[in-house]
């Protein structure tokens, strides 16, 4: 899968076509959207006060419901995979199949670090009156999580559950963490849709990648406190879910390689399948 010129120009044509869609437009715009409304309600809750300027995207993104409120729009972005037009057509006759599903796997990936990289700095952007970057957590951020008052989550919906977060980990620590979880999870499913997408008509794909997802928000919320709940790839990608001590986050590097690993069990088999796809038919939907 390495990015040579041909893929990194494929990539980039793929993004131009797909900006203009309506399902690109509106499935970012809802990201922006949740994103707003939840930085707005944090800032409203510290009344002005400076804040660490990563605290509203480590908010954000470790919420179990705004989670996926903004990986829905990613998903939107995603709707028409696996991209399949007449340009698409002219372009695998000038390279070949393989060559341009690696280009697709590597537009996919890039799009989620894309995506999860505007709600970052949109966070930034409404915190910046107020915010700065010395690596250490606010006053209202640590009496949130360590003490998880009332009105935050009664008023403002604010609810952060794992107390470890500030006691053992920096700021910039858990940010970067968090993009790096939610974009590969994000890519994972894109995966998933796009894979299932070649063999089958493009509704398939997407529904198999609503299920998958749903399937670990089941595991999830039913064997949380159970040993099964640590196999819900959705709960792997949130902070908060994880055994954090003093010696960091132990579970995320076996999160980071299981997440890889899937991304390149996808690759191997959309390989096989691209070589046996009718992109003709598949063009014309009928496929």
């Amino acid at each position: 899968m390495i990015c040579n010129k041909t893929i990194i120009i494929m990539v980039r044509r793929q993004l131009k076509r797909n900006s203009h869609k309506s399902w690109f437009v509106l499935g970012l715009i809802l990201g922006m959207t949740i994103t707003f409304v939840r930085t707005y309600a944090y800032l409203r809750y510290t009344s002005g006060q400076v804040i660490q300027c990563m605290e509203p995207f480590v908010l954000l993104l470790n919420d179990y419901t705004y989670n996926q409120m903004v990986l829905l729009g990613y998903l939107l972005m995603i709707t028409d995979s696996p991209f399949i037009s007449g340009n698409s057509l002219f372009t695998i006759m000038r390279s070949n199949r393989r060559e341009w599903f690696r280009a697709m796997l590597v537009y996919l990936l890039f799009l989620s670090f894309f995506y999860y990289g505007c709600i970052l700095i949109e966070t930034l952007v409404m915190s910046a009156p107020i915010g700065y970057r010395e690596n250490e957590w606010s006053s209202s951020f640590q009496v949130l999580v360590l003490y998880q008052p009332e009105e935050a989550f009664s008023v403002w919906g604010i609810l952060v559950e794992n107390r470890n977060l500030v006691r053992f980990c920096t700021p910039y620590m858990v940010m970067i963490a968090t993009y790096l979880l939610q974009a590969l999870y994000a890519g994972i499913l894109s995966i998933v849709s796009f894979v299932i997408n070649l063999k089958g008509r493009w509704v398939l794909g997407n529904a198999a990648t609503v299920i998958f997802h749903l399937i670990n928000v089941l595991i999830l919320k039913s064997f949380m406190s159970l040993w099964i709940g640590k196999y819900s790839m959705f709960a792997r990608s949130m902070l908060v879910q994880y055994k954090i001590n003093a010696d960091g986050i132990p579970g995320l590097p076996i999160t980071l390689g299981i997440y890889l690993g899937i991304i390149w069990g996808g690759y191997v088999i959309g390989r096989i399948f691209v070589m046996k796809t009718d992109f003709q038919i598949q063009k014309e939907g009928r496929g």
